[in-house]
């Protein structure tokens, strides 16, 4: 970092800027905020006053010097010579708060971006990239030009073309495995018209407006999860038609239906469609019933997914089960199913021979990623709203802000709003919240002298809990009582009274909100009509205006007790910060509560339909604990991999609890479907044929419609092919292996006997 040649080269920045400027012919004197860029090279002359403050004066003693200095102000900046504003700049501004951390910032002399000349400020970007590189061990990491929205509008589009190609792969797998292309053109639009009908619904029918980007990953796990009913539906079908053509008939024999091959077909169809619609069934409906839990929640990106991710489950469900069987019965007979069973029966013996130790061992992985998700799943410090994926330059800065101190000589602060005289009314709203508040100013708003006398003592009591202030806060209700005015003796206080008197006595109403104040502030609020319509009282605190979820949640803390304090004897009293800081400690304060009752709604409900499916008590217990081991696993395995719970994960999280159950329970229903007097080894090949064909089959789908989202842009597509390359492994384990094995351990023969 303070190598002499890096340094040297570095601080020729400024001159890359300036021919930059020259040959795009920018004209606007505002590109141009301060005469140099805060660089650090710049920084190392100044306390040697005989070197000029140039690159060319660059040396190994000053930098040597400067770097000790730097050093030593870190360790105790109560030293003399780290006093200096120059010094503090370097401290807080260009070096990290982490001396251990290799990253440096740059303050260019270039103004932000206002939404005009783009390709000025991408090119800038570009030649920045590169005259960086130039540098041995040095890149551009991360950059804040307020471009993000216009970065993100251009990748998402990208994309979307990376999600259609691993739509094409899940086709293609499908079409290997169907030997069909009218069957895998049947596919192709019956998602296609679920996701369609499903849009026209949420749009028109629920009349929803906002439609989050968010929304787009249905499309990719839709295409997953009607391959999944597809790839079922033929291996249950395929197993029937094997069965039913070993029969013969021989002349004089009683006629069976069967003997024609239409009639073969009909006959395996309808066997094949009482197995596996019920196994889809529950999929899909536990699938379904997972995303439909985002209603509880608080966050409207979730709440709108899982409206439209219901819908199109739903949707698709419904699509198949009328459109597959008769497109299957139209088709020609299908080829006989290579022979597996020698594999799946060495499988199934393996399965059996280490079935105590498979389970021990899933018990005490389950049990350690349970500990592990509850220590290290937590809400983002800084970025819960990622759109880009975290090695974008655009995104650095939010991911990394706590890295620096950049609110150094910040005068702004988080505030604390209290205003009085709102109130809320709830209107029941189905869609797209079950809640919907509506603050609603008082008309019929009076302030009296003993009102004035109460938001005098609020005033200055909240003040004087923060020390940064240097002088005593007079309110402007307290300036106000002072005044021997006629008309301020009366009960009600008119509004022609306090703007006469403020006017007069220049005691001027203070603007609410006012974001950035650095004092203390309060007066009634002046409607349009002139006419008080409320009042209110805004303080500034210790904490500097930054994003820090730490930060904001210690204010909120402070001001939801004072809110309950105030509630008794004000109802009608609304208590916040700015609308950002707001809206940031919404978001984080309600992605975790939200996300964990959703999760628990999901499973709780998901549970219940096992156990109506399966009607047997031993089965369902099997299934939830391997379930529940699937999801916890695969949680684990995403945390390693760098996951918090920001809006994105919070919205994949409830994906993966969706989508762990349907494996398992395809091998629940399968086991279950099988003859009541088989042995268990019967029970689990029966099981592997039919539903062990799907899982792996719909797993590769996982795999192959996730690895290409991995080059995505965006946080969304590339968090989601993660997830379905994770969970696609791991839920083939847990329904192959770790099922079978369970079920094995607890299985107890019984000896039933037909009539």
């Amino acid at each position: 970092m303070f190598d002499t040649k890096t340094l040297k080269h570095l601080c020729y920045i400024d001159g890359l800027i300036d021919d930059h400027i020259f040959e795009s012919n920018y004209t606007d004197p505002s590109i141009k905020l301060f005469k140099h860029s805060l660089n650090l090279p710049l920084y190392t002359t100044c306390p040697n006053m005989t070197t000029l403050n140039s690159c060319e004066s660059l040396n190994e003693h000053d930098i040597n010097e400067f770097r000790n200095l730097i050093d030593k102000c870190q360790i105790d900046p109560s030293l003399v010579a780290c006093q200096a504003y120059s010094i503090n700049q370097v401290i807080n501004w260009i070096l990290p708060i982490d001396r251990n951390e290799t990253i440096i910032s740059i303050v260019l002399k270039v103004s932000m971006y206002k939404g005009e000349h783009l390709e000025f400020y991408q090119r800038l970007i570009g030649k920045i990239n590169v005259f960086l590189r130039e540098i041995e061990g040095v890149e551009l990491v991360g950059v804040n030009f307020n471009m993000k929205n216009e970065e993100f509008g251009k990748i998402i589009c990208q994309d979307t073309f990376i999600g259609l190609l691993s739509a094409i792969l899940v086709v293609s797998c499908f079409l290997l495995y169907s030997r069909s292309l009218i069957f895998t053109l049947v596919i192709i639009s019956t998602v296609s018209l679920s996701a369609g009908i499903a849009f026209f619904i949420y749009t028109t029918v629920f009349n929803i407006e906002f439609f989050p980007f968010i929304n787009l990953l249905v499309i990719v796990i839709l295409v997953s999860i009607g391959a999944d009913d597809a790839f079922l539906l033929l291996a249950y079908y395929r197993r029937e038609i094997e069965k039913t053509s070993k029969i013969e008939y021989r002349i004089g024999d009683i006629y069976m239906p069967i003997y024609y091959e239409h009639d073969l077909l009909s006959q395996s169809l309808r066997i094949s469609l009482h197995h596996s619609l019920v196994s889809m069934f529950i999929t899909s409906f536990t699938t379904a019933i997972t995303f439909l839990t985002n209603l509880s929640s608080h966050v409207i990106v979730l709440k709108c997914f899982g409206i439209y991710a219901f819908l199109t489950i739903i949707t698709n469900y419904i699509l198949v089960s009328l459109i597959l069987p008769s497109t299957i019965i139209l088709l020609k007979r299908p080829r006989a199913p290579t022979n597996i069973k020698p594999q799946v029966l060495a499988f199934t013996k393996f399965t059996d021979k280490f079935k105590y130790p498979i389970f021990a061992i899933s018990v005490l992985l389950s049990t350690a990623c349970a500990i592990f998700i509850f220590k290290n799943l937590e809400v983002p410090k800084t970025n819960p709203t990622k759109v880009l994926i975290s090695s974008n330059i655009h995104e650095f800065f939010d991911d990394n802000i706590h890295k620096f101190n950049f609110q150094w000589k910040r005068s702004a602060r988080i505030m604390k709003n209290f205003w009085f005289g709102v109130s809320h009314d709830s209107e029941f709203v189905l869609f797209p919240s079950f809640q919907k508040r509506r603050w609603k100013i008082r008309n019929n708003f009076n302030i009296t002298v003993d009102d004035l006398m109460y938001y005098k003592n609020i005033a200055i009591l909240e003040s004087s809990r923060y020390h940064f202030l240097n002088f005593t806060y007079i309110p402007w209700s307290d300036k106000v009582l002072r005044l021997n005015e006629t008309c301020l003796d009366d009960h009600f206080i008119t509004s022609e009274c306090i703007l006469q008197t403020s006017v007069k006595y220049s005691n001027y109403l203070n603007q609410f909100p006012n974001d950035f104040s650095v004092t203390p502030g309060d007066g009634p609020y002046i409607n349009e009509d002139f006419k008080i319509s409320g009042y209110f009282i805004s303080i500034p605190t210790n904490e500097k205006l930054r994003v820090d979820a730490d930060a904001i949640s210690r204010i909120f803390e402070e001001i939801e007790g004072t809110c309950d304090f105030l509630r008794l004897n004000h109802t009608n009293v609304l208590c916040t910060s700015s609308p950002e800081v707001t809206r940031f400690y919404d978001i984080i304060y309600q992605l975790k509560t939200s996300t964990y009752t959703s999760v628990g709604f999901s499973i709780i409900i998901c549970l219940f339909v096992i156990i109506i499916c399966t009607r047997q008590f031993y089965l369902s217990i099997i299934c939830s604990f391997v379930i529940l081991s699937i999801i916890l696993w695969t949680v684990a395995v995403l945390i390693l991999l760098g996951w918090n719970l920001s809006v994105v994960e919070s919205t994949i999280l409830i994906i993966i609890i969706g989508l762990s159950f349907d494996y398992t329970l395809h091998y629940a229903v399968a086991i279950q479907d099988s003859k009541l007097n088989s042995d268990i080894q019967t029970k689990i090949i029966s099981a592997h044929t039919t539903a062990g064909i799907a899982c792996v089959f719909g797993a590769v789908t996982l795999c192959l419609a996730g690895f290409p989202l991995f080059f995505s842009g965006t946080a969304s597509f590339f968090q989601i092919g993660q997830m379905l390359v994770v969970l696609g492994g791991i839920s083939l384990i847990g329904s192959s292996i770790v099922f079978p094995a369970v079920y094995m351990c607890s299985y107890k023969s019984k000896n039933v006997t037909k009539l």
